[in-house]
């Protein structure tokens, strides 16, 4: 995240919106591998020293800055730093008009592709859609900077439907609204409408710029999702075919595999991206910790876990499934102590907990009677074995059939 140095609150939401800016101009370098946003936001500390986040992060090169509003004008200084020298690779400082969002991202488009990128060895592809509507171009950067908390999903989502409306030819835009519908969908009891809308959001991104490559990836995930296992495979193995060294591209193939029960070839995809880049603390380390799972390969899934854990730190999922793993290995005590995941969809973790601390059958019937199926059918496949460890067996064989019914077909 950047600095705001300035005194000007209003403008705080260019902290995340202009570094991903950044990095969705890195990402289509040729020769560049970009850590994931969600793996620096913890960097948000102002004393930052790059050469130690670099470190810890395992890249070669750091990329800081700051920002001030001074009367009209938007001064920007950008920075890249050589994590093994600690010395600076590139430095711009740019002044550009404070109501002109789309002037700001020219300059910094152009600044990148022309100085940055070069720096680092890389080579700069043209990206192919701009913004042309400055206030839809605003709405864009504060919706997409909100989307980061799934607390304000809702208002992310109202600011990029505003922003598609005006300016519908803007496909980063219609990606960011995918991705809000997707986390709508399944953090927030979305339901199969959010999971359709965030569907047609990655269309119309993808119909803009076919090479999209995280549009056609939210495209996959969601066509998984909702059971079509065939189409995602289809276009998932394309994709790879497309970008063999693309470490998410071929997690997102893992992801078909996993859910088609193809777990052996799952769990060689997963040892093939992993050897791609083994430093990247990838979102996606997540799906092999369940393929492992899966396969009874406990002691892999919590190495792929923890490497997750280290770089996303307070993650949910993380411990949610580190509880299912631990009670698979008989681990009760181990799985108690790691406390409760407060995702809605994961409610049956708060029954289990119940159940290991030896509440009253009672008190885990009530918990049970309020665990509800999920449109995701892997969250069923939990739940079922949440339900069975606590001896709600006819519940577990119910939840077992949604899975089932949803294309769920690991056993």
């Amino acid at each position: 995240p950047f600095q705001n140095v300035g005194a000007n609150g209003e403008i705080d939401y260019l902290r995340l919106a202009l570094p991903d800016e950044i990095a969705t101009t890195l990402s289509h370098a040729r020769g560049l591998v970009v850590r994931p946003f969600a793996a620096t936001r913890k960097y948000e500390q102002p004393d930052l020293d790059p050469q130690k986040a670099g470190k810890e992060l395992r890249v070669n090169s750091i990329v800081t800055g700051h920002f001030v509003k001074e009367g009209e004008q938007l001064s920007i200084t950008l920075e890249a730093v050589d994590v093994e020298s600690n010395g600076v690779l590139w430095r711009e400082k740019m002044e550009v008009p404070a109501q002109n969002l789309i002037a700001t991202q020219v300059q910094i488009t152009l600044r990148v592709q022309r100085g940055l990128v070069p720096a680092l060895g890389a080579s700069a592809t043209e990206l192919i859609s701009k913004p042309t509507n400055e206030e839809a171009y605003d709405l864009f950067l504060r919706g997409k900077a909100l989307a980061f908390d799934l607390k304000s999903i809702r208002e992310a989502i109202q600011l990029l439907e505003k922003a598609v409306q005006l300016d519908r030819d803007y496909a980063p835009a219609w990606q960011a609204l995918g991705v809000a519908y997707s986390h709508e969908a399944h953090y927030t009891r979305g339901g199969r409408g959010s999971l359709e809308r965030s569907e047609a959001a990655m269309d119309r991104a993808l119909a803009l710029d076919p090479d999209y490559i995280d549009a056609r990836v939210g495209r996959i995930s969601n066509r998984i999702e909702r059971g079509d296992l065939a189409g995602a495979y289809r276009e998932a193995e394309e994709l790879v075919r497309r970008h063999p060294n693309n470490p998410d591209v071929r997690f997102t193939l893992i992801y078909v595999l996993r859910f088609a029960g193809l777990l052996e070839e799952s769990a060689r995809q997963c040892e093939e991206a992993f050897s791609l880049d083994p430093k990247n603390p990838t979102t996606a380390l997540r799906s092999c910790a369940m393929v492992f799972l899966l396969q009874r390969n406990y002691e892999h899934a919590l190495n792929f876990l923890n490497h997750y854990r280290d770089h996303y730190s307070g993650s949910d999922f993380a411990t949610s499934l580190s509880i299912d793993i631990l009670l698979r290995q008989g681990k009760e005590q181990e799985a108690l102590q790691l406390g409760l995941a407060h995702t809605p969809q994961w409610a049956g973790y708060g029954m289990l907990l119940a159940y290991l601390q030896h509440k009253s059958s009672a008190e885990v019937n009530v918990l049970a009677g309020k665990l509800r199926a999920s449109d995701d059918p892997e969250t069923n496949y939990l739940s079922a074995s949440h339900l069975a460890y606590c001896g709600q067996t006819n519940a577990a064989l119910k939840m077992l059939r949604r899975a089932i019914e949803g294309n769920y077909c690991s056993y």
